[in-house]
This record gives C-alpha cells, sequence and structure tokens, in this order.
C-alpha cells in the first residue's frame, strides 16, 4: 500500500468531515445568499469527494497483492480477458462479470483499473444517493465519511463483489422510504453481484412496517444477550455441533448440492478470538438504542429508524449466536455497517452539539481506520 495516498485519503476524509456543508434544520440543502452559504461549497465538497474517490481507487489500484481474495480475483479477471466479450464463464455473479467484461473487453483494461474502477463507482455511488437522500439529509456527509470507515475503504480494497452488492443495499436504503418496490429492485440487482445481498432484499420485505414499534427494554436485552453469547463463545460449544449435524445429513439427502456449503462453513471457520471490531458495534448499537427516544419530532425518521434499529439487532444477534461463522457473520454487513452510516450521525445530532459530534466521528474513524488496516495489511489468516 502507498504511504503517501493512504496518508492523502486520511487526509481527505477529515477534510469532508470538518467541511461546511450547506443544510438547514429542515434537512433542505442551502444554496441561497439568505443564509450566506454560497453555491461554491457544495461543488467544493463534490470536488473534494471526487478526489478521495480517486485516491482510494489508486490505493486499490497499485496495492501489494497479499490477501487471498486479490490473488482469486486476478487470476479470474486474467482468465476471462481471454474469452469473448459476452462469454461468461458463471463463476460470479451475472452483474459483476458483466463489469469484468467491459473493463477488459471494451477498454482493454488489466486488473489495476478494473479495482480502480470498482472503488470509484462505490464512493461515488454512495455519495450521490447520500447527498440526495431527504431524511438524513442534515448529517449526509457524516453518513459519507462513516460509510467510507466502516465499508469503503476495507471493501474495496478484499471483498469486492461484497463491496458493489453492499452499494446497491444502501441505494435501496436511501430510496426506501419513498418506495419499497424500488428499494427491492436494487437490492435484487445486488445479489447479481453477490448473492449475500437476498439477506436485505428479505428484511426489507418482512421487517419494513410503518406498524412496527421497537420497545427500548427489549431491545438493549437483546443486545446484551447477543453481546453475552458472542464474548462466550456460544458458536463453538452450541451452534457449530448442530450446524456440523444438520449439513452431514443435508449432505446424505443431496450430496451434489450440499457438499460446497460444507467446505464453504468449513474454510470459514474463524477462531474464537474476541474481535475488537465487533465489540465496538455492541457498544455502539448499545448506545443508539439507549438515545433514540430523545428529540424525536419527525415521523418519517421515527419510521426509518425502527427498520435501521431492528436490523441491527437482528445483525449483532446473529453475530452472537454464529460468531465463528465467518461466512454466516459477513452477511450482518447488510443488518449493522450499512446502518450504522444513517444512525450514529443522527443520534449524535441529538445528544449533542454538531462540533462534538464530528470529533466523537474522528474518534471512531481511527479505530476503525487502524482495525481495517490490521487486516489489509497483515497476514492472511489474521483476525482483528
Amino acid at each position: 500500500m502507498s504511504i503517501v495516498f493512504f496518508l492523502l485519503y486520511l487526509f481527505g476524509i477529515f477534510l469532508l468531515l470538518f467541511s461546511k456543508y450547506p443544510t438547514c434544520n429542515n434537512g433542505r440543502t442551502v444554496i441561497s445568499r439568505k443564509y450566506n452559504v454560497p453555491k461554491t461549497n457544495v461543488i467544493a465538497v463534490a470536488m473534494l469527494q471526487i478526489i478521495v474517490s480517486i485516491v482510494v481507487g489508486l490505493l486499490c489500484a497499485t496495492r501489494n497483492v497479499k490477501s487471498y481474495d486479490t490473488i482469486v480475483y486476478i487470476n479470474w479477471y486474467e482468465k476471462i480477458q481471454n474469452l469473448a466479450l459476452f462469454a461468461f464463464d458463471g463463476t460470479y455473479g451475472f452483474l459483476f462479470e458483466l463489469f469484468a467484461k467491459l473493463v477488459s473487453g471494451v477498454l482493454r483494461a488489466g486488473y489495476p483499473i478494473f479495482f480502480f474502477l470498482i472503488a470509484v463507482f462505490n464512493l461515488t455511488t454512495v455519495y450521490v444517493v447520500i447527498t440526495k437522500e431527504k431524511v438524513y439529509k442534515n448529517t449526509a456527509l457524516i453518513s459519507y465519511v462513516l460509510y467510507l470507515t466502516f465499508i469503503g475503504f476495507y471493501y474495496s480494497f478484499i471483498v469486492l463483489r461484497q463491496g458493489l452488492a453492499i452499494t446497491m443495499v444502501i441505494v435501496a436504503y436511501c430510496v426506501l422510504d419513498k418506495s419499497r418496490k424500488n428499494a427491492l429492485l436494487f437490492c435484487f440487482l445486488g445479489t447479481l453481484f453477490h448473492e449475500s445481498a437476498w439477506i436485505a432484499f428479505l428484511c426489507i420485505l418482512t421487517l419494513y412496517n410503518r406498524k412496527f414499534i421497537l420497545k427500548r427494554r427489549m431491545a438493549l436485552f437483546v443486545v446484551l444477550l447477543a453481546f453475552f453469547l458472542y464474548i462466550t463463545h456460544f458458536t463453538t460449544i452450541f451452534v457449530f455441533p448442530v450446524l456440523n449435524a444438520l449439513l452431514n445429513i443435508l449432505n446424505k439427502i443431496d450430496a451434489f448440492t450440499f457438499h460446497k456449503y460444507i467446505l464453504y462453513f468449513e474454510e470459514n471457520i474463524l477462531s474464537n478470538k474476541i474481535s475488537l471490531l465487533y465489540v465496538l458495534y455492541y457498544l455502539i448499537t448499545f448506545g443508539l438504542v439507549y438515545f433514540r427516544y430523545k428529540n424525536r419530532d419527525n415521523k418519517t425518521i421515527e419510521m426509518k429508524e425502527e427498520f435501521f434499529l431492528l436490523l441491527n439487532i437482528v445483525g449483532l444477534a446473529i453475530v452472537g449466536f454464529f460468531s465463528a461463522a465467518g461466512a454466516i457473520v459477513r452477511l450482518t454487513e447488510y443488518l449493522v455497517s450499512c446502518t450504522y452510516i444513517f444512525l450514529i450521525p443522527e443520534c449524535l445530532n441529538r445528544i449533542t452539539s454538531r462540533n462534538n459530534s464530528k470529533f466523537i466521528v474522528a474518534i471512531i474513524i481511527f479505530i476503525l481506520t487502524y482495525l481495517h488496516l490490521k487486516i489489509i495489511l497483515g497476514p492472511v489468516d489474521f483476525i482483528f
């Protein structure tokens, strides 16, 4: 990894975090002399975002080949370069393969350009939809910086297909209050990058209910119980034997279908180490639930916030039950990280001043960047 590009990335996200993006209390963008905020502020922030996207793209394109996923993607990309333009090998999702074929066949570009374009696409798409989103308009920039911190940086490096799927899911969450059908459509597009996006599709289909009210005491209890199960390694003691037995039974019924799932399950077993990242996640969700009833004044925010908080709690409950099952834990990114980028700024906005909120977010940035760098730069089997 180029230290110069990385320092530029950090400098860029802190400029974004502390820049003055013109918003007012009703959530509408302010470009008016009445508020003494020039239109050039909006343009400057957009240009800064483009620079950050390019820097992250260059980091991805010039990175050292260390992780197993990166080596697999490089070998696969070099293989499909020898195929006809619309000849797909079916290894990955349709849209991911189509994107790769367009880059390799039309642009005649190597894998560094492929990695670069994925990062730029992810970061730019999320920036556009977040700044256009009406419910959390006041905290749009902080949400975008948190996206970079929780998802954009790490998933542009390691988990490319799921990173693209997460981008589609974030778009779905942004349009959810306008049209659930459109949100489901974007989730479906996400599944064409990585099939794991089905979990977001199912959650929107079943859990997004205007009449549903999440009780704070029950939510706090579930979060604390899930955290207890997580730190006591409940998965290894109780869950794994049951899952292994179930998969073995299914394998005897239909070995052709279920054998690959057994192999994938065994290959993605994590160690019993407690991840500092998920400890941080539990603390954040506990705080979000605890402060969620302060200054409730917007019904649209409440409805969306109920859904996002529910996703967080469901996601961390899954982590608590299946903490050592890497293949299952990765599914929770759609439920936890994707909603943090909206919930954290909104919660901080209610309980403290905007300047204090930015400093708290800055601390989160340092912690998460450090944890993600350990997995990106460390050995392949390192668990952070």
